[in-house]
């Protein structure tokens, strides 16, 4: 019996003196995750990646860490490194829509079209209104030479917001790619103006 009590107490005591080692851990991951975040304002990216990076040892179970590595490998045009970064942000906060388009910016230049059509569409089920992800849907769709499914996501973007050309020029595309040229016309005549 008093064995069992010392292992207990033991443990007890191991258990407090490791708190303040965890803290400072904790501590050290949040000031390297600035530290990260202000290098990578600064567009010195890399020097983030290095930052974010230590900082993802000390917390590995920081999802905004994780995002914020991802980002910086993506300026870097690391995306396989950026997905990765970005798959562990999800598995740590599975509803966050921001992080999901991420994730499909990175597969899209890493040309894996169905998983980056899949990440923005969980982005897109997360907020439905977001007319980047819609965009970049429709691209995705425009890759894979699904010309219709393109328009119909290129126009519940542009009902979002009427002014941005580039998206009236995919959309302009994709209607040229099903023979629908007056259309095509009209939508980048009105890029243009």
């Amino acid at each position: 019996m008093k064995y069992l009590l010392l292992k207990v107490c033991s443990m007890v005591v191991a258990a407090f003196v490791s708190i303040p080692a965890q803290d400072s851990d904790r501590l050290r991951a949040v000031s390297l995750n600035d530290e990260g975040v202000t290098l990578y304002d600064a567009q010195r990216y890399e020097a983030a990646a290095a930052a974010l990076n230590r900082a993802a040892v000390l917390g590995p179970h920081d999802a905004v860490t994780q995002f914020n590595l991802g980002m910086a490998y993506y300026k870097l045009d690391q995306f396989e490194k950026s997905a990765a970064a970005f798959e562990k942000a999800i598995k740590l906060r599975k509803t966050d829509a921001l992080t999901f388009n991420q994730l499909g910016a990175a597969y899209m230049k890493m040309g894996s079209n169905d998983k980056a059509l899949q990440a923005f569409n969980e982005s897109i089920n997360l907020n439905p209104g977001d007319q980047v992800v819609l965009s970049n849907i429709g691209s995705i769709y425009l890759r894979l030479s699904k010309f219709q499914e393109a328009i119909e996501s290129f126009e519940r973007a542009k009902l979002l917001n009427e002014k941005d050309s580039a998206l009236r020029v995919y959309l302009g595309h994709a209607y040229a790619r099903i023979g629908k040229y007056r259309e095509a016309i009209s939508e980048v005549s009105k890029a243009v103006e």
